[in-house]
């Protein structure tokens, strides 16, 4: 999934306006963490469907950065969600990329199995990003 983040589809994104997105990069897991209700309330209203029971969304945990380039930047998160009496661990891969003086995100996400789904995720995101870029400049 790609999008652009409200509030600023239409900002302009200057490389020195990059770079201090890149540097919140760290404190990035107590900004997703405060949204983990938002996040939980889209991703229901997104699978009304009938029979289907509710999300649950779990804290994600930040596992640092996975690349980081000139106008693009990844990291990996591990987050939990819940559904009944079934929940499963996903690896996520976030890229913040900068393409025509805006600010994109980029989601890849994986069932979590073992410390090599978040070295699939390094290996996939890194060459969609740099897909992405080279396709709109």
């Amino acid at each position: 999934m790609v999008e652009a983040p409200r509030q600023l589809e239409y900002a302009d994104c200057s490389p020195g306006d990059f770079e201090q997105v890149l540097a919140a990069m760290p404190s990035m897991d107590k900004l997703v963490a405060g949204k983990t209700g938002q996040i939980e309330v889209e991703m229901n209203s997104r699978l009304q469907s009938p029979g289907a029971k509710p999300i649950e969304v779990g804290r994600p945990e930040m596992l640092g950065t996975l690349s980081r380039k000139t106008d693009a930047a990844g990291i990996a998160m591990l987050m939990a969600y819940k559904q009944s009496d079934s929940s499963v661990t996903m690896a996520g891969g976030m890229a913040v990329l900068r393409i025509r003086q805006r600010l994109l995100y980029a989601y890849l996400f994986h069932k979590y199995e073992s410390p090599h789904t978040v070295v699939w995720l390094q290996k996939n995101l890194g060459p969609w990003s740099d897909s992405i870029l080279a396709s709109n400049r």
